[in-house]
C-alpha cells in the first residue's frame, strides 16, 4: 500500500477557512450543511498537502477536525474525500515533519477522525453510544487502513515526537480507536522500519530457527515499551501521563 498525494482542485483562502471554522463550532446543523458541499470538503482535504501558506494548512486541519467531531453525515463526507489518506501522506512529508505546528494540527485531526470512526464501528467505548450506523462499513474500512503496517509506519514513530501536543495526540488516537483484537495485535506487533531493515539484513546461521532470538521476529513490543517510557518521563505533565496510560490500556 503506497501513500500518495491526492489530485488538487480549487484552493481555499485563509478568510474562507476562518469563516468556516467559526460557523461550525458547536453547530451540528452548520457542520452538515458545510459537509454537503463536496467541492469545499475536497478543497479542505487538498489544502493539507498543497503548496500554500502554513497557516492555511493549519486552519484547514482545524475545520476538518471540527467536522469529524460532529454528526455522522459530516464525518461521512470526510471519509468519502479520503481525509485519512491526505493526513497520512502529509505526516510522511518532510515539510510537515519540519513544522511542530503542522504536526500538532494534523495529528489532532487524525485523533478526532479515528476516534469518530471507532465510535461508529464499535464496540462501544465505556458502554455508551451503542447503535447501528449506515456509515459503519465505510468507517470500518478507514480503521482497517489506518492499522495496516504502512500507515502505522507513519504515525506510530510520532510517539517519540519532541512536541507534547503531537505525542499526546498519537496516544489519544490509539486510546480512542483501538477497539478490536486485530488492530491491537497490529500495534503490539509493530516494529520500526529501521529495525525491520536491520533484521532483514542480518545473516542467518544454518542451525538458527527463522523465528528465534530477535524481538523483531518475536513480534514487536516497541509501542508498549515506548508508552511505558513516556509515562515515566512525563513528570508533572498530567495530560501526557493520562494520554499514555489510556493508550497503554487500549
Amino acid at each position: 500500500m503506497a501513500i500518495s498525494p491526492l489530485p488538487t482542485s480549487s484552493p481555499v483562502t485563509l478568510d474562507t477557512l476562518k469563516d468556516a471554522k467559526n460557523s461550525v463550532i458547536g453547530n451540528p446543523t452548520a457542520k452538515v450543511a458545510l459537509a454537503q458541499s463536496p467541492a469545499f470538503v475536497a478543497a479542505l482535504v487538498e489544502a493539507l498537502n498543497a503548496d500554500v501558506d502554513e497557516q492555511i494548512k493549519i486552519e484547514a486541519a482545524q475545520v476538518l477536525s471540527s467536522l469529524s467531531f460532529g454528526p455522522e453525515r459530516a464525518l461521512a463526507s470526510l471519509l468519502s474525500a479520503n481525509t485519512h489518506h491526505a493526513l497520512l501522506y502529509a505526516l510522511s512529508h518532510p515539510s510537515t515533519l519540519a513544522s511542530p505546528q503542522l504536526r500538532a494540527a494534523y495529528t489532532r485531526t487524525l485523533r478526532v477522525l479515528a476516534g469518530a470512526c471507532a465510535d461508529i464501528v464499535g464496540p462501544s467505548l465505556w458502554g455508551v453510544k451503542e447503535h447501528e450506523s449506515v456509515y459503519r462499513d465505510e468507517a470500518r474500512g478507514v480503521l482497517d487502513w489506518l492499522y495496516q503496517r504502512d500507515a502505522l509506519d507513519i504515525f506510530l514513530p510520532l510517539l517519540l515526537d519532541p512536541s507534547p501536543a503531537v505525542c499526546t495526540s498519537i496516544c489519544l488516537t490509539l486510546s480512542t480507536s483501538l477497539r478490536i483484537p486485530p488492530h491491537r495485535a497490529a500495534v503490539t506487533d509493530w516494529v520500526p522500519p529501521l529495525d525491520r531493515a536491520k533484521e532483514a539484513s542480518k545473516p542467518r546461521r544454518g542451525w538458527e530457527r527463522p523465528d528465534s532470538s530477535s524481538s523483531v521476529r518475536q513480534g514487536g513490543g516497541w509501542v508498549v515499551r515506548t508508552l511505558c517510557e513516556l509515562i515515566r518521563g512525563k513528570g508533572r505533565d498530567a495530560k501526557g501521563v493520562e494520554a499514555g496510560l489510556l493508550a497503554l490500556a487500549a
